[in-house]
Order: C-alpha cells, then sequence, then structure tokens
C-alpha cells in the first residue's frame, strides 16, 4: 500500500495538485473523486469550460460516497451519453 500511495502521489503532482492537498487516508481507494464537482467545474450536463469536453466519472460528485462508486458511474455515464447523442 505504501509503493502505491507513492505512486499514486507522484502521478497526481505530475498532473498538476498541489502537494498540501494530497492526504493519506485510513482507507485506500482506486476511485478518486471530487475533483471537478457538478456545479463547479462541469455543469449539469457535465461538459467543462471547455466546449465539447465532458467529465463523466467519479470526480465529478461533490462528495465522496463512502461505498464503491460503480452504480452511480455508469448511471452518470448512460445520462452523458443520451445527451451526447440528443446533442450531436
Amino acid at each position: 500500500m505504501d509503493e502505491a500511495h507513492e505512486i499514486n502521489k507522484k502521478i497526481l503532482l505530475a498532473s498538476g495538485a498541489k502537494p498540501e492537498t494530497i492526504t493519506r487516508g485510513v482507507y485506500e481507494s482506486g476511485h478518486l473523486c471530487c475533483t471537478a464537482p457538478i456545479g463547479k467545474v462541469v455543469d449539469e450536463n457535465q461538459e467543462t469550460k471547455i466546449s465539447n469536453l465532458f467529465v463523466s466519472d467519479a470526480s465529478v460528485f461533490p462528495s465522496p460516497l463512502g461505498m464503491p462508486p460503480i452504480l452511480t458511474i455508469v448511471a452518470l455515464s448512460k445520462k452523458l451519453s443520451k445527451y451526447l447523442l440528443a446533442n450531436n
């Protein structure tokens, strides 16, 4: 787990994360979340300020779910795919 934490930390730093925002909790997870919440970074259609750049993963959550997020991610992705098909 220590090695995985250090690898993830390097990835986050390389992608522009501020070192002081990287913490290590009691539980480690492969689901980074809440970095692009709906209403703050993406709009209700999951689109960023960059036109036609959409986000559909756990990063759009407003706060951690505290459980496996896969069903919520699938639901968001299905919603986004319907939006994209209707607006293409």
